[in-house]
C-alpha cells in the first residue's frame, strides 16, 4: 500500500493553528479532548517540542508543541484549545491545536503527496539543528489536500519524531511516571 492509498482510504481530522489548516488521518487518532493542565517539563529538558505532560486515563502523554515544530509564533495554552491524543513512533502524545474544524473524507484527485523515501528523518547534531527546522517541518508532512476551501497540511505522525526526540520523550515519560508514584 502506497502513502496515497494509505491516505486516500481514510478520513481526515481537520484542526488549525493560527490559520493555517493540518489534517491528521483519524485511524491515527486515539482520543480528542479539550485543552487540560500540562504538567511542565523540567528546564533542562533538551527536546524543545516537548511541552510536558498529560494524563489521559491514567497513562502518560507527552504535550507535543506543534506551533514550535511548524514555525507558529508562541502562545500560552487555553482552555478553548484541543488536544489530539495519538500514537507517534510508540509514544502517546497530546498534540495541541487551537481548534478542530471537520472530518472529511480525502478525495484522491485533491491529494498531492511528498514520497515517503524522501521524508525520512536524520538525526542532526547539536550544531545543524537550527539550520535544519525547515526540514523537520517538511518531514513532519505526508503532502496536502487541496481543497475549494484552501489547503489543509497532512501531518505525518510516523515521521514526525526522530529517533533522538523519541527517545528523549520516552526517557521524560519514564522519569515523570516515576515521580507521580506510577512506577516502582
Amino acid at each position: 500500500m502506497t502513502v496515497l492509498d494509505e491516505v486516500a482510504s481514510s478520513d481526515l481530522l481537520v484542526f488549525a493553528i493560527d490559520d493555517r489548516r493540518y489534517g491528521l488521518p483519524t485511524d491515527e487518532i486515539v482520543e480528542l479532548s479539550r485543552a487540560v493542565a500540562i504538567y511542565s517539563r523540567p528546564q533542562g529538558e533538551k527536546v524543545h517540542l516537548l511541552e510536558g505532560v498529560v494524563n489521559l486515563h491514567g497513562e502518560l502523554a507527552a504535550a507535543i508543541n506543534l506551533r514550535s515544530r511548524f514555525g507558529h509564533p508562541p502562545k500560552r495554552l487555553t482552555p478553548s484549545e484541543h488536544f489530539i491524543f495519538a500514537r507517534a513512533a510508540g509514544q502517546l502524545v497530546a498534540l495541541r491545536a487551537d481548534r478542530i474544524l471537520e472530518i472529511i473524507s480525502t478525495p484522491r484527485e485533491a491529494l498531492d503527496l511528498i514520497p515517503r523515501s524522501g521524508r525520512q528523518r536524520s538525526e542532526k547534531s547539536e550544531e545543524s539543528a537550527n539550520s535544519a527546522a525547515a526540514a523537520e517541518t517538511v518531514e513532519s508532512f505526508a503532502g496536502v489536500c487541496k481543497l475549494p476551501q484552501g489547503l489543509v497540511f497532512i501531518f505525518d505522525l510516523q515521521n514526525f519524531l526522530s529517533r533522538s526526540e523519541s527517545r528523549s520523550i520516552q526517557d521524560f515519560i519514564t522519569r515523570a511516571a516515576h515521580v507521580a508514584g506510577d512506577k516502582p
